[in-house]
């Protein structure tokens, strides 16, 4: 026990280095059932209070990491002294933390004490058993048990008590009593159900509240019935009038939960609430101007409505904990993005309503002195260009050319709100660029006079802006190229946190680029981008790898005399993976995952290029690594290591000489139904691992003839799949015609299983990128139906259908018609007409088929 009160006190130093040692001694003494009892004896022993208000924090860190907790731990809880206040918060710390970790179905002495404690002590009782009822959103343990089990029926029996506890005269109860019903709503047990019209009206009526606190609950509640329980509402018109007078709430916070509460509303799911949007017309010009209004920036959120850059290759550290606060910050979590939202949802309903109305407002906005308004009616000609260009097209050229005005650059945020908006109207700029060649001059020089600026968030806009355009127009860069890459250039010179988006636009433009044959232009290009690789285990190489990835796949041949140095630079990246794993450090382990997924992917535009010469570059280390990933416990990074085995296996299939690689692709390929797992995590290892044993079967068949079999049932059962995703089953699709075709001496048996399926799914496939591959599988299919005849023949129509329906190949034509003819011959015309005159099959098929083959 001294040795547990020493710890305690030593998580009183404020060094933070001495609090992490402690917690990180609590952990691994977590799992001692006996270290959990001392601490609770030391919670409700006769201690200082401050000594026993830190146990119960290290309890609480303690409790997360055990794998049992005590059965005694209750008994003990329910004699903390609450007279004491300190202890009271401990108390609020600790329970909730208990309950949920057991499980509120097991939890029935606490729950019973916390019950009998509403009438003596609300505030603590209300505040756990929100705390509690907040856990079954999150716990699907505990939903399941909802109802069911004897302490969840006591929950659902509360709720009758804490309706009568919102009129309580203690705010926090009030506001406790709202959290609990709340989180009802998720789940609408039969009290809630019951007493929901009396619950709606409370809150309704507790917007209109003094206390911040309680307006607040009062709209999550609504905004949780609107997202999920609409139907409930009787009385919608009451709900949006609330909304409406609370829009301009002194607290920005309330003002928030009122716009999503509007936001959801206008989230259509079906007739019955596309008729409902009526009831927000009559509000439109009164909601508009402080919807609008809100748009503006606070020093919490810059810039959070431009479509900017995820800036995920900033983060130094990433756990569940950090992910969810990171969330809170982001997207749809301020005022300024969620009156975007908002706005973008009002536009979608009531588009020829609001439009002139807005017009009106931006005028008033761009006269004001006020620059904060000034960028709103910048953001706002962004937001609303669609219906601008519409509806208003004559105003275009002079809002256009009104964002050329020098003021505009004179603050950053102005600067990066207007180079923004100039990318929404890339529609019109592209019907106008071959007339308006001196409009389209000035705009790229703007834009590559931008990257250059000092502000980081005027250059991020400007790259996002040059990608904006290069997707919706890349013909109008093309001229300009070469100008646009050396200031790209010039701009990688630079440090910090702008070469991400520097990295980022390159990488969009050579990807619209068709071809770049100027060896100049590329050796520039390639010493600059290789220049930067440096700190190769940061996080922040990422987008580097990227570009590269892109460049290396884009040059080819032209940038073979790099690829030495790109290589090295992603061994020693992927060495942060392996030493992390190996020494297991597990704190900067996400972004050595990220970095080795990237480096994998740069190295599968390597040994396309290099074929088996990449030998030359690797040696057996590198398998290691891959072997290393395939172990991961992260689906993704095997995914990852699965795609590199498949372009090795393709172009370096040397490499495995000592290496049964068909053996380690088959324990990788999972016949698991998607009913038992919904998410299909595991379909993206089997779809790669299929890929790369169909890359097999074209390589070395004879290394697949052990488990051939084995792999095909696996195949065929995903294939089957109802669910199965697109891209997946095109995947798996040709995958199984590889392998069959490789064994078609063994397939006989098999036939009937997959055949048809195969076919409809060839059918489907329209990509080109897939030709290569559906015309390979095409043939496949002949031989397979020349060689068995009659275990097609109730199935020929799919496979006839299949040819007819896709792109015609020259190299298949010869081949189909003969086997139609031999059909044709076999049946007579009549039996061969009605075989393909099915109801399954569309319309119009038939006369394709005779006049593309004549048959």
């Amino acid at each position: 026990m001294d040795q547990i009160i020493e710890l305690i006190q030593w998580s009183a130093q404020p060094d933070n280095q001495i609090q992490k040692q402690v917690y990180k001694r609590a952990q691994e003494l977590s799992q001692d059932t006996q270290f959990l009892i001392h601490l609770c004896s030391v919670i409700i022993g006769n201690y200082e209070p401050e000594i026993r208000y830190r146990a119960s924090v290290i309890l609480k860190s303690a409790i997360k990491n055990c794998s049992t907790l005590p059965e005694q731990l209750q008994q003990m809880l329910v004699q903390v002294d609450l007279s004491i206040q300190i202890m009271r918060q401990a108390f609020i710390i600790i329970v909730p933390e208990v309950v949920v970790r057991i499980g509120i179905k097991n939890s029935n002495l606490m729950m019973e004490y916390l019950i009998k404690l509403i009438d003596a002590d609300p505030v603590i009782a209300t505040d756990c058993l929100s705390k509690i009822i907040e856990d079954l959103k999150f716990n699907s343990e505990n939903i399941n048990n909802y109802g069911t089990d004897s302490s969840l029926q006591l929950i659902d029996q509360l709720v009758i008590k804490f309706i009568s506890l919102v009129e309580h005269q203690d705010t926090q109860v009030v506001v406790n009593s709202l959290n609990f019903l709340n989180y009802n709503i998720f789940f609408m047990p039969p009290s809630l159900t019951q007493y929901i019209d009396s619950y709606i009206q409370i809150l309704i009526t507790g917007t209109q509240s003094q206390q911040q606190q309680i307006r607040l609950k009062c709209f999550q509640g609504i905004q949780a019935l609107i997202e999920t329980k609409r139907i409930k509402i009787q009385q919608m018109n009451l709900v949006i009038m609330a909304c409406v007078q609370s829009l301009q709430d002194s607290d920005k916070e309330v003002v928030r939960f009122v716009e999503l509460c509007l936001t959801d509303f206008l989230r259509i799911e079906d007739a019955e609430d596309y008729e409902q949007t009526r009831l927000l017309e009559p509000y439109l010009q009164q909601i508009l101007s402080p919807v609008i209004l809100n748009l503006a920036i606070t020093r919490s959120d810059q810039i959070a409505i431009q479509p900017t850059f995820a800036n995920v290759y900033n983060q130094t550290g990433k756990n569940e904990d950090d992910e969810q606060d990171e969330e809170k910050t982001l997207g749809e979590y301020s005022l300024r993005s969620v009156s975007n939202l908002l706005l973008k949802k009002l536009i979608e309903f009531y588009d020829k309503i609001i439009v002139p109305i807005v017009l009106q407002i931006i005028d008033q906005l761009q006269q004001s002195q006020d620059w904060k308004q000034q960028e709103i009616a910048i953001i706002c000609l962004g937001l609303f260009a669609e219906k601008i260009m519409e509806n208003h097209g004559n105003l275009v050229p002079n809002i256009l050319m009104a964002l050329f005005n020098e003021k505009n650059q004179q603050n950053e945020y102005i600067y990066a709100s207007t180079l923004w908006t100039f990318s929404q109207y890339n529609e019109w700029i592209k019907t106008v660029a071959i007339n308006e060649t001196q409009f389209i001059q000035s705009y790229l020089k703007l834009l590559l006079l931008s990257i250059e600026n000092q502000s980081i968030i005027v250059k991020e806009s400007a790259c996002s802006a040059l990608n904006s355009l290069s997707k919706d127009a890349f013909f109008i860069l093309q001229p300009y190229l070469l100008d646009l890459f050396q200031v790209y250039l010039k701009a990688l010179s630079q440090k910090g946190g702008v070469l991400l988006y520097i990295y980022q636009s390159i990488t969009t433009i050579l990807s619209e680029c068709e071809t770049i044959e100027n060896q100049e232009l590329i050796d520039l290009i390639m010493t600059k981008l290789i220049s930067n690789l440096v700190d190769l285990n940061d996080y922040n190489i990422c987008p580097l790898y990227e570009c590269l990835s892109e460049a290396v796949e884009k040059f080819g041949q032209r940038a073979i005399k790099y690829i030495p140095i790109i290589y090295q630079a992603t061994v020693q990246s992927m060495s942060g993976y392996v030493q992390s794993i190996q020494n297991g450090k597990t704190r900067f382990l996400y972004q050595q995952k990220e970095i080795l997924k990237r480096s994998f992917d740069l190295c599968i535009k390597i040994i396309n290029i290099t074929k088996e010469s990449f030998l030359e570059l690797c040696d057996q280390s590198f398998l290691q690594i891959v072997d290393l990933a395939l172990q991961d416990t992260e689906t993704d990074v095997k995914q990852y290591a699965l795609s590199l085995i498949g372009d090795l296996i393709k172009d370096c299939y040397t490499i495995f000489k000592n290496v049964n690689i068909a053996i380690v692709l088959n324990e990788y390929i999972y016949a698991q139904s998607i009913s038992i797992d919904p998410s299909k995590i595991f379909l993206a290892t089997s779809n790669n691992a299929a890929w790369a044993m169909g890359e097999l079967a074209i390589k070395d068949p004879s290394k697949i003839t052990v488990i051939f079999n084995a792999v095909m049932e696996k195949l065929i059962k995903i294939i089957n799949e109802s669910k199965l995703p697109k891209s997946i089953a095109q995947n798996i699709c040709i995958a199984i015609c590889r392998i069959a075709g490789s064994h078609i001496q063994q397939i006989e048996e098999l036939i009937p299983n997959f055949f048809k399926r195969v076919c409809l799914i060839l059918s489907q496939i329209k990509s080109q990128t897939l030709d290569e591959y559906k015309e390979e599988s095409f043939r496949i299919l002949i031989n397979i139906v020349k060689m068995y005849p009659g275990r097609v023949i109730n199935d020929i129509k799919y496979f006839v259908y299949c040819i007819v329906a896709s792109t015609e190949f020259p190299s298949i034509k010869p081949l189909f018609i003969n086997i139609l003819q031999e059909l044709q011959q076999s049946f007579g015309q009549q039996k061969f007409d009605s075989m393909f005159s099915s109801d399954d099959l569309p319309n119009g098929f038939r006369m394709k088929m005779i006049n593309v083959y004549g048959v």
